[in-house]
């Protein structure tokens, strides 16, 4: 009996050490590549630069956010979701330009900024409606809709909106 059990646990040690090894050697390979393909993001994303842009952006995007967010909590009491939430978009939209442009990037307002980030925000204001309805189809009430919407569109905009002032910069 002891001699069945040790060559059991011989055998089922032998097992799953292999494959464990196994499982290291394949992560050993795959981590790497990660490693490369995430190396040139990852550090462009920690310098101190932009890491004041992204804690700025937050700033204006809680400011948008809010006042966002107000307008259609107030809106959507008395008319189509859609709607409130596309007005609220719109006057959040004029505030966030402003403050993302002299805040946030510390740059001036131009017709070619001003043409990129309304080509970044349509995009995502695209984004968040098919976000919404989708949210409300799923069942989450017209209060908590947007904060699914929020969750997933905000780091979008950010990508969008820096790739904006950062290539349509006046040379």
């Amino acid at each position: 009996m002891i001699i069945v059990n040790y060559e059991l646990f011989h055998y089922l040690y032998r097992r799953y050490y292999r494959s464990e090894v196994k499982i290291k050697a394949s992560f050993h390979f795959v981590l790497p590549s990660l490693n490369r393909t995430f190396a040139s993001v990852i550090p462009s994303l920690m310098k101190k630069d932009t890491l004041g842009e992204i804690i700025r952006f937050g700033i204006v995007g809680g400011i948008s956010t809010a006042l966002h967010y107000g307008i259609y909590w107030v809106l959507q009491h008395v008319m189509n979701v859609n709607i409130a939430y596309t007005i609220g978009y719109v006057l959040s939209f004029l505030v966030n330009y402003y403050l993302t442009a002299h805040f946030t990037f510390n740059e001036k307002t131009t017709k070619r900024n001003g043409a990129g980030f309304g080509g970044a925000h349509l995009i995502n204001y695209c984004l968040q409606i098919v976000l919404l309805n989708f949210f409300l189809w799923l069942g989450l009430s017209r209060a908590v809709a947007p904060f699914g919407v929020y969750a997933i569109a905000v780091p979008t905009n950010f990508l969008l909106v820096r790739f904006v002032f950062k290539h349509f910069k006046r040379k």
